[in-house]
């Protein structure tokens, strides 16, 4: 049996792999999306018709169910999915891990278990599954309703990931990206909350004290009424520049970079090479791969203001080598994160989130594969990473510092 995927938010579709599968016209979609959003639940036939026909149902409807059904069977047959006639109407047995709607909820109730990054973590997650509105181009009144319920939910939880961007002091990512979103939903006041307080923890207290007039006046002006109380004491704090509206105190950075050589001299070309997004300096055990790494974080490091992580992977030790999720833990503890996941991809998940926003340089020293070493790159512009390993791993990174032949001599 074959694994299959369910896309419901965004145009739906099911794809097997990279492939996808064959579901006919937009009014077949309908009835897969009306078994897909009770996914192993059953649904009466008379649901059926309602929600993927609405008041247009056709004369023989039941008939063109059945037809509608027969060919879903067949386009997942041999997949691991179902379509099943039990008392009182179909069910469509299937792992909700394979639906994205199903697994935005679960990220989404695992993130309101957490706090802080791995929160934020999981909450990105949810969003990423999104690929434009919910069932995009089909249109009965039942999918409308749901629709609207979800895209309600959705506003909900970017809200949420605003508020941890705004406590973990991601302030600075947000002012452009809020402007945006408040344009878009104008008397959105928990919204425009959030953009005052960004505008003021960047140090643009004016912007945000008019951020609250522009706000006062759209509400005026369309329902005769002023901000929330909510909304009116953060005007007011903005104002005296009250403690509790500063940024978030400042953790000290992680400095893990080692000490470097003294009298480091010569070797400039390369040192110009590095300072890309990724550079892997390459060559063989013993020429000062290490030592021109960490000279060069020295040298650089009044460009990362949010620290330095550092580890040895010990590639070509005699023991194993580490693995990525155990460096993962290592950095993550580094940048303060307590509750770390156990699963890899999880951690890899957290990583990222944790870096989103800093400008931090990464050593990834003695490095075997590109395998141990893609876990650890941020997913974000503003870090610089530098790997050294004996291996070429030129074609697996952006951006490679070659050593040529003066390093393996």
């Amino acid at each position: 049996m074959g694994g299959v995927e369910f896309r419901l938010l965004g145009a739906v579709g099911a794809w097997n792999g990279d492939q996808a599968v064959e579901l006919g016209h937009g009014r077949r979609r309908c009835v897969l999306a009306a078994l897909l959003i009770d996914a192993n639940q059953v649904v009466s036939a008379d649901q059926l018709l309602d929600r993927a026909w609405g008041d247009a149902v056709p004369r023989q409807g039941r008939d063109t169910l059945y037809a509608y059904l027969s060919r879903l069977r067949q386009a997942f047959r041999g997949l691991d999915v179902e379509i099943a006639r039990r008392s009182g109407g179909y069910v469509l047995n299937v792992d909700p891990e394979t639906v994205d709607l199903h697994r935005f909820h679960r990220l989404v109730a695992r993130g309101r278990a957490e706090s802080g990054a791995a929160r934020l973590a999981l909450l990105d997650e949810a969003v990423a599954l999104w690929r434009g509105e919910a069932f995009a181009g089909m249109g009965t009144p039942w999918l409308d309703s749901v629709r609207e319920d979800l895209a309600e939910e959705r506003f909900g939880v970017e809200l949420d990931r605003v508020d941890l961007r705004l406590e973990l002091g991601l302030h600075g990512e947000l002012a452009t990206e809020l402007a945006a979103a408040v344009r878009e939903h104008p008397l959105d006041e928990r919204l425009a909350g959030q953009f005052m307080l960004a505008l003021y923890r960047s140090g643009r207290q004016a912007e945000a004290l008019a951020a609250y007039q522009g706000l006062r006046d759209r509400l005026a002006d369309a329902l005769g009424v002023d901000p929330v109380p909510e909304v009116q004491r953060l005007h007011t704090a903005l104002l005296r520049q009250a403690p509790e509206v500063a940024p978030p105190a400042a953790e000290r950075p992680p400095a893990q970079v080692p000490g470097g050589v003294p009298h480091f001299v010569g070797r400039a070309e390369a040192l110009r090479e590095l300072g890309r997004a990724v550079s892997v300096v390459v060559g063989t055990g013993g020429v000062g791969k290490s030592a021109l790494i960490v000279h060069w974080a020295h040298l650089h490091g009044d460009e990362f203001p949010d620290g330095q992580l550092y580890v040895n992977l010990r590639g070509y030790d005699t023991a194993e080598p580490m693995t990525a999720s155990a460096a993962l833990e290592g950095f993550l503890r580094a940048l303060g994160v307590e509750r770390i996941p156990v699963d890899v991809d999880e951690r890899a998940a957290l990583y990222r989130s944790t870096l989103a926003g800093r400008r931090m340089v990464v050593l990834l020293d003695n490095a075997r594969s590109a395998e141990q070493v893609r876990p650890l790159l941020p997913g974000r512009h503003g870090c610089v990473v530098l790997v050294t390993s004996r291996d070429d791993l030129a074609g697996w990174w952006p951006a490679t510092a070659r050593t040529g032949s003066r390093w393996g001599a």
